[in-house]
């Protein structure tokens, strides 16, 4: 269970930003498997988590905190590229 728990949180975040249209893929259903609040399967996120003594709604919050940041760290960056690129072409 641990393993699975491992991959999922290692597509959502290696992923997050793929071009590759498999890799988005893998993103998404990590994503989705992440956010789904099911609690009958055996292998369903909050399961795991609970199996394993990890809150899923703490760890959840967490992860979803991660990704803004990340988003919101790429904006910066791209904003502070174009900004780069319009005192480059004034110059």
């Amino acid at each position: 269970m641990l393993a699975v728990l491992e991959d999922g949180i290692s597509c959502f975040q290696k992923y997050l930003f793929a071009q590759d249209k498999g890799e988005r893929r893998l993103f998404r259903e990590a994503r989705d498997w992440i956010l789904e609040e099911d609690q009958e399967e055996p292998f369903s996120f909050e399961t795991i988590c609970e199996v394993l003594g990890i809150g899923p709604h703490y760890l959840r919050r967490g992860l979803l905190r991660w990704k803004q940041k990340q988003l919101a760290r790429r904006r910066r960056a791209k904003a502070r590229k174009s900004a780069s690129a319009y005192h480059l072409e004034l110059g």
